[in-house]
């Protein structure tokens, strides 16, 4: 490949690394924040959201700074070999779970909960045991001391960990109470068309927010969320304090909302205006419908294929039998 032109592809694959880099951080940051972070600071201002998130991001980059090492060491520093990998121990149940959700209505949240759990902990187990051991070259595969589950190769253990995912949610969501058929309509992938808007699952008190789908059993009114009288003006306000006092510390805070992105409040900071979202049904040409699942399943299919010519059983074979 020429030297212009191995530049340009070097530049695409660099652009599209850091594009990828930066909505991971985004969103690992958000999850965090509104996810986990609000359930123990449920009163959390916005500005205190706001470092938060920019905080929790500094410390992914540093993370993935200090991973560099592993990286180079697994797989042989075969980058694409690394990803496939990882995405082999910890995406399979994420996967199981969204096509359970999707396909099967009595699938509940204790099933698909502990199925993840269970399935991000096997392929945790296996995380930590495939790059605790070091892979031979190729010359000296016949000296690979490895154990024989370390050796099952990634792609194949993705097959069995998303089975047995689904498995364990089967199980689970079978043997616990199912949801509430009303609150499920137009959930599904063979329910799309159902006119009937879905009833909304109340949740249990607490700061984990559970799903109640025992709400039918019981004659208690449905709970009315309150709204916070802390305007986010005044919680703006709050963190800047006097603006007439311009000490130290003010002019901290000054730098800390400039480096966070936080702006002070204006005479309309109070204002807030509520956008209602209302589910929009497009209709669908029967023709390019079916041509898009058709290229679907050849995708689907083309893909499985070269998963399974390029692994490297053969090699090993070849090495086996010499």
């Amino acid at each position: 490949m020429p030297n212009g032109l191995r530049g340009l592809m070097l530049a695409c694959m660099i652009a599209a690394l850091m594009t990828s880099l930066t909505s991971i951080f985004n969103s690992s940051s958000t999850i965090f924040t509104i996810d986990i972070w609000q359930r123990f600071r449920t009163n959390a201002p916005q500005w205190e959201l706001l470092i938060v998130g920019r905080v929790f991001t500094l410390i992914l980059v540093g993370i993935s700074i200090l991973w560099i090492p592993i990286i180079s060491f697994a797989q042989g520093g075969r980058l694409f070999d690394y990803i496939q990998a990882v995405q082999s121990f910890l995406a399979p149940p994420i996967c199981a779970i969204y096509l359970l959700a999707i396909l099967w209505k009595r699938v509940n949240e204790e099933g698909a909960f502990w199925g993840l759990i269970c399935g991000l902990i096997i392929g945790l187990i296996r995380f930590i045991w495939e790059f605790s051991y070091a892979v031979p070259p190729c010359v000296l595969s016949h000296t690979d001391q490895r154990p024989e589950i370390v050796k099952f190769h990634f792609l194949y253990f993705a097959i069995v960990l998303f089975v047995l995912t689904c498995l364990i949610t089967i199980t689970i969501s079978l043997l616990t109470r199912p949801i509430p058929n009303q609150c499920l309509h137009g959930l599904s992938i063979f329910d799309l068309d159902n006119p009937v808007k879905p009833t909304p699952i109340p949740t249990k008190p607490g700061c984990w927010h559970k799903a109640d789908t025992s709400f039918e059993d019981k004659n208690t009114p449905p709970s009315v969320s309150i709204p916070s009288t802390d305007s986010p003006g005044r919680r703006f306000t709050i963190f800047y304090a006097d603006p007439s006092n311009k000490d130290a510390k003010y002019y901290f805070k000054i730098m800390i909302s400039w480096i966070c992105g936080v702006e002070q409040p204006n005479d309309q900071g109070s204002q807030s205006t509520t956008v209602t979202s209302m589910p929009i049904l497009a209709a669908e040409n029967m023709f390019w419908k079916r041509i898009c699942n058709y290229n679907g399943v050849l995708i689907l299919a083309f893909c499985a294929f070269l998963w399974a010519f390029f692994t490297d059983y053969r090699i090993n074979k070849m090495y086996k039998t010499s």
